[in-house]
């Protein structure tokens, strides 16, 4: 099943995860993977994805491809991201604080402040492995 991925949820999801933390960034290997495993879960337990998009699997994870792309400054829609966040090389920091959640239902910010807080203490290769695993 392929659902065209939802840009805008791609960004809140992304600006959720970066505010949950010390200083508003994270490796952008680490932001992948809790979106992919935010992703896993939202189907699981709903039947229906969190952001959509196209998955790639990856020798360290699967990941979305299209926020990727965007992290790595291509990719439709790249105004939009590059206006709320910034790349400093392998990280990835929140520029703008404002980002809303509007297009995210409540149990999505629930479900992406759970992951979080599940992973939370686990190194960035320690969530990548555990997108692996079928959990």
């Amino acid at each position: 099943m392929f659902v065209k991925i939802d840009q805008q949820k791609a960004i809140e999801a992304a600006g959720v995860l970066l505010r949950l933390t010390k200083y508003c960034e994270m490796d952008r290997k680490r932001l992948l993977a809790l979106l992919f495993l935010s992703e896993r879960e939202a189907i699981k337990q709903t039947g229906r994805p969190l952001i959509g998009g196209r998955i790639s699997a990856l020798p360290f994870g699967p990941i979305h491809s299209e926020v990727y792309s965007l992290i790595q400054g291509a990719g439709r829609n790249q105004a939009e991201w590059s206006r709320h966040f910034e790349n400093e090389k392998y990280r990835v920091r929140l520029a703008d604080s404002g980002i809303g959640v509007s297009s995210l239902s409540r149990f999505e910010i629930a479900l992406l402040n759970e992951i979080s807080a599940k992973y939370d203490g686990y190194g960035t290769w320690d969530v990548a492995e555990a997108s692996h695993t079928s959990e």
